[in-house]
């Protein structure tokens, strides 16, 4: 992607770091999954707070799905059914499934969005603000001007305090489900 005379113009005037087309708050499932899309075809930084690749999620997938996505060298566990629970709810799910070793799904990802280009900085996202048709991205840092802003920060993430998006906090959340 070309830098516009008026984005040089505001990458000076507001003393931004460098520019991107894509920046993902966030490395863990969410961040890295739609970073190895999205690397195709466009300038992507990640920004995260820890360790980039990490979670402390246990996660759980269809088996036709690992194999589809190529991660089958990450499954632990297979099993025919597994069931869910929170406080308040409980599901069961039935299907041909297996556990994912997250770490090595991480690692596969991240892998895969850096050889697409994809620059991952361990940086802490502070906040943001619309500018000049686009998003200026504050971190502990410094400042970074994009087209776009993805939140993948989770059930944590500044953004959804913001803006009080959540309103149940004993629900489970599913990454990666084709919804």
């Amino acid at each position: 992607m070309e830098i516009s005379v008026a984005d040089e113009a505001l990458l000076k005037k507001t003393n931004i770091m460098e520019k991107y087309d894509i920046i993902i708050a966030g490395a863990g499932p969410a961040g890295l999954t739609a970073a190895v899309e999205l690397s195709r075809k466009f300038k992507i930084l990640i920004l995260e707070r820890r360790k980039p690749g990490t979670t402390s999620s246990t996660w759980y997938s269809y088996a036709d799905r690992a194999k589809k996505y190529d991660i089958e060298e990450a499954v632990t566990t297979r099993f025919d059914g597994i069931k869910f629970t929170s406080p308040t709810q409980s599901h069961f799910m039935k299907d041909d499934c297996v556990i994912l070793d997250h770490n090595k799904v991480l690692q596969l990802w991240m892998e895969r969005a850096i050889a697409n280009g994809t620059v991952i900085r361990q940086e802490t996202f502070r906040d943001y603000e619309y500018k000049d048709g686009g998003v200026l991205v504050k971190t502990g840092k410094g400042k970074y001007y994009v087209r776009l802003l993805i939140d993948a920060m989770g059930s944590g993430s500044k953004i959804i305090a913001k803006h009080n998006l959540i309103k149940r906090h004993d629900a489970w959340v599913i990454y990666g489900g084709l919804i």
